[in-house]
């Protein structure tokens, strides 16, 4: 099983001069050689320690996370690639796990389960609840810093995020392509260095989400938005029914807008269905695009026993 050839691992780096030699030995002991430093600037030594490492070393172009993976899909020549984050955060053992679901699904996203400050976490859900709403995919951990992907469909998506709204960025290109995309519990840590991520970046990154929600799928966003109507129209309607029923007082133009308000959100929830139907229509003739990657130097999945096929 030859992973070198098969996956390209992308470190992004921003000063990570410490935690980056401890992650690339994970990995090397995980079996994963083929492994791309893409730096945004680093100021403390970061560059010349992965040199030393003997790593393959880049600059990215302009600044933040989502230009570096832009910058390291043009240096990539393996049908995978796997992302994770240089900060020790996330065990590069638990990478298998990832990179073996390749033969089923285009992305697959490491879930994390372990120490992270509540604040984060509350937004990280926060973030996923929207993500479900929006784009209907349930995913616990859109934030995640470890996923892989076939390297043909991060191409396909046209990534132009260029900060940490990185990963919603993927995640709604995928979606709106009609991507299989699956979800992996992995482990968490502690990170070693100063962590980049500020509370505020949350609020940045919703927005992003419903900003794709509607460039992507405009028809459907405000699909959404009509069925919404109808929760004013019933809370309209109710009061407006009680004041004529309990009080005689009739308000005729405040009942016709409950109706017609109604009347929308009824339309709304009725083509739902059909935008459904046109989104598999579309997952299925991308489908037929995507050439079919080589799977033999794949790590074999898991079996529900914990043996390996």
């Amino acid at each position: 099983m030859d992973r070198d050839r098969c996956v390209t691992v992308v470190l992004p780096t921003l000063n990570e001069a410490e935690a980056l030699p401890l992650v690339v030995e994970e990995l090397r002991e995980a079996g994963y050689n083929n492994i791309l430093v893409v730096d945004g600037g680093s100021n403390d030594g970061t560059v010349e320690r992965a040199r030393a490492l003997g790593l393959k070393v880049v600059r990215q172009y302009g600044k933040g996370k989502g230009m570096a993976l832009r910058t390291a899909l043009m240096y990539v020549d393996t049908p995978y690639i796997a992302v994770l984050d240089a900060d020790y955060t996330y065990p590069p053992a638990e990478l298998d796990k990832l990179v073996a679901l390749l033969r089923y699904y285009d992305l697959v996203l490491g879930a994390r389960r372990g120490s992270m400050p509540a604040v984060y976490r509350v937004g990280n859900k926060a973030i996923g609840w929207l993500i479900r709403l929006i784009f209907g995919a349930d995913i616990s951990d859109p934030l995640t810093g470890m996923y892989v992907a076939r390297t043909e469909v991060l191409r396909e998506a046209a990534l132009e995020a260029k900060g940490f709204e990185l990963e919603v960025d993927i995640l709604a290109k995928a979606l709106s392509m009609g991507a299989r995309i699956a979800e992996v519990t992995i482990a968490y840590r502690r990170r070693v260095g100063r962590k980049k991520l500020r509370p505020w970046h949350g609020v940045l990154i919703a927005l992003k989400a419903v900003s794709l929600a509607y460039r992507l799928n405009p028809a459907l966003a405000l699909t959404m938005l009509g069925v919404l109507a109808v929760i004013p129209g019933v809370v309209l309607g109710g009061w407006v029914a009680y004041r004529y029923f309990y009080e005689g007082i009739p308000h005729y133009m405040l009942g016709l807008a409950s109706l017609m308000m109604l009347m929308i959100g009824g339309v709304s929830a009725a083509l739902l269905p059909l935008y459904g139907a046109l989104q598999r229509l579309q997952a299925a003739v991308y489908r037929t695009r995507l050439a079919q990657p080589p799977a033999d130097c794949l790590p074999p999945p898991p079996r529900a026993d914990g043996e390996v096929w």
